[in-house]
């Protein structure tokens, strides 16, 4: 894979957002436990945890960036998204999905209330 795709996916937090959507389908597979019988649940569970692995869903979507960008493409959204403000907005989009944003909300509500 080329560099700027890799710096793409960094900077524009994908690999992130990725491994935030795949946490949150392999945390709901534990809820899911006690509503299907346990032979098929393993069987569920493999096939959930194989197919949302973040790993596996950035390979690919490198996969697709190569297919239907080029490098100069790239470069370009890649030039942008290293504009100081650019980063600055990224940065705070990024750590307002963070648990320790959260967990602010949460205790700011709690005052507020």
């Amino acid at each position: 894979m080329s560099e700027t795709i890799q710096n793409f996916i960094r900077h524009a937090y994908l690999n992130k957002k990725i491994e935030r959507f795949s946490a949150g389908i392999i945390q709901n597979i534990d809820h899911e436990k006690n509503t299907i019988p346990p032979h098929v649940f393993n069987t569920y569970q493999k096939i959930i945890l194989r197919f949302f692995d973040s790993t596996s869903l950035i390979e690919a979507l490198e996969k697709v960036i190569v297919r239907r960008s080029d490098d100069q493409q790239m470069q370009q959204i890649l030039h942008f998204l290293l504009q100081p403000q650019v980063q600055q907005i990224t940065q705070k989009e990024e750590f307002a999905k963070s648990l320790q944003a959260s967990e602010e909300m949460q205790i700011f509500f709690t005052e507020l209330l």
